[in-house]
């Protein structure tokens, strides 16, 4: 018996070792305050120190924007309301919900599935908003027209074990989250993959995590960004092309962006590819239908406000959509995703704003900057009509 104390005894320096190191040096930055620790990457850190304060951020290029949005939440922020959409939804903000704490949680050329994963990354923070405001500009329900995004996919095999949905739709995320293990790449994104119960104290004593640690010393952070502000193989924009992050998450548009004239637009219009791309387009998908119904159903028995924004695109641009379809002698899927909102939302009572027809939602020309984006009073405007709308029982 003596004999075997010693034995197991030995092992305990080496045990403490491998738990001091992987506590340290944190590649996942799993503990304490390594999350939110600017020196691990200095952009997103740089972003993220200034929406904690309070402060605008001007963005000299792209960034990682689900890790800001995790560490915000991490941060234990105060959110009343969180938005959720694409590049399209970041220019709502806290003016349209006086006295409330908002949020705004966008992400770049988002689909469906990564507003689901940015909340789950809410969720799992303790974050419960009163209002989820989900922003749609036409093609969420329709199949996907490119990859989810690597570092959300294991976010996403969450999501759907949380609402229960069918594992047959799950292959795909599988094998993005086999595509990103540390042992083939230099991320932490697998470790985050599995949550189990004791998520993330077992991790401490995790000999594969052990190795990953002691694989990034002497190399760059795995997550971090190289000294031209982490903005990957792009060089840094000029200045006139730089938005600036306001502290509830929402966009300034740029300089550039702002002096486009409605005719500019217009022009914009002719570029080869325009028609294809859109004329391609399919109707509603069944297993994304089901993913918006499970969330959607989710956040209702939570007592969560939903509220839906349809977001048109410009009109000149919507009307060239349409004609594109009747000369391909296709249905226009638009008009198929709007009808599915509207009867859900009238089934379930959730508030809906807008319109994906430029026409009925009353917007204007001069109220974008291109032939997707609106302006911030514009898409205020959209969002008030709508609030007017259900006041006066239209």
């Amino acid at each position: 018996m003596r004999r075997l104390f010693l034995k197991f005894a030995s092992f305990v320096p080496i045990v403490l070792l491998v738990a001091a190191v992987n506590r340290s040096i944190d590649p996942a930055r799993f503990y304490g305050t390594h999350f939110l620790d600017p020196s691990r990457d200095r952009y997103e850190g740089t972003v993220i120190d200034n929406l904690l304060a309070g402060r605008s951020q001007t963005l000299v290029g792209p960034y990682n924007e689900p890790l800001v949005h995790e560490a915000v939440f991490r941060a234990k922020r105060p959110i009343d309301v969180l938005i959720l959409g694409s590049s399209v939804a970041k220019a709502i903000n806290s003016d349209s919900f006086p006295g409330q704490h908002v949020y705004n949680g966008s992400i770049s050329a988002y689909e469906l599935e990564e507003a689901a994963a940015v909340y789950q990354l809410a969720w799992e923070a303790g974050r419960r908003p009163k209002r989820v405001v989900l922003e749609f500009h036409g093609h969420e329900l329709g199949p996907r027209g490119w990859d989810i995004l690597p570092e959300l996919a294991p976010v996403m095999l969450r999501v759907r074990k949380r609402l229960g949905l069918p594992t047959d739709a799950e292959s795909k995320l599988m094998q993005f989250a086999e595509n990103i293990r540390p042992d083939k790449q230099s991320t932490a994104t697998q470790f985050t993959a599995e949550q189990g119960w004791l998520h993330p104290y077992d991790k401490l004593f995790s000999v594969r995590y052990f190795q990953f640690c002691l694989r990034s010393l002497g190399t760059a952070r795995p997550e971090e960004k190289p000294p031209t502000a982490g903005i990957g193989k792009k060089a840094m924009q000029p200045a006139e092309e730089r938005q600036v992050l306001c502290p509830d998450g929402s966009v300034l548009w740029s300089r550039q962006w702002l002096s486009h004239t409605p005719k500019q637009i217009r022009q914009r219009l002719q570029i080869e590819g325009f028609k294809a791309a859109v004329s391609n387009r399919a109707t509603l998908f069944p297993g994304r239908c089901r993913l918006f119904d499970a969330w959607m159903t989710d956040l209702e028995q939570s007592g969560t406000q939903i509220e839906l924004v349809l977001v048109p695109p410009f009109p000149a641009a919507a009307d060239r959509m349409r004609t594109f379809y009747e000369q391909v002698q296709r249905h226009y899927p638009v008009a198929d995703c709007e009808s599915y909102l509207r009867s859900f939302a009238a089934k379930h009572r959730l508030q809906i704003d807008g319109s994906l027809d430029p026409h009925r939602a009353g917007v204007t020309e001069d109220e974008y900057v291109d032939y997707i984006h609106m302006r911030r009073e514009g898409i205020g405007r959209l969002m008030a009509r709508g609030k007017t709308e259900r006041g006066s029982g239209k």
